[in-house]
């Protein structure tokens, strides 16, 4: 069940515009991000869900990622050749 709260068009029109602008920003410097994460920024911006639980599955996700590529043995990432 979703638990939308209604928003003033205002409101809803500056949260379409920081998920855009977040979105943005991340191709921007190279990054993509996940389908899962998009969509949990788009039904915050439509009010369906709190940007806490938002951020709270990105993390989630993030973790669940860490913790596959440590049993593959692909964590920690190589160290960057360029860093020195």
């Amino acid at each position: 069940m979703t638990n939308v709260t209604m928003l003033p068009k205002d409101e809803l029109a500056k949260r379409h515009a920081t998920v855009t602008n977040a979105i943005a920003t991340q191709r921007l410097e190279g990054l993509e991000m996940n389908r899962e994460t998009i969509a949990d920024l788009e039904s915050w911006a439509r009010g369906e869900i709190e940007l806490t639980t938002a951020r709270e599955r990105a993390l989630a996700r993030i973790e669940a990622t860490r913790l596959r590529r440590l049993a593959e043995g692909a964590w920690p990432p190589a160290a960057d050749p360029l860093a020195d």
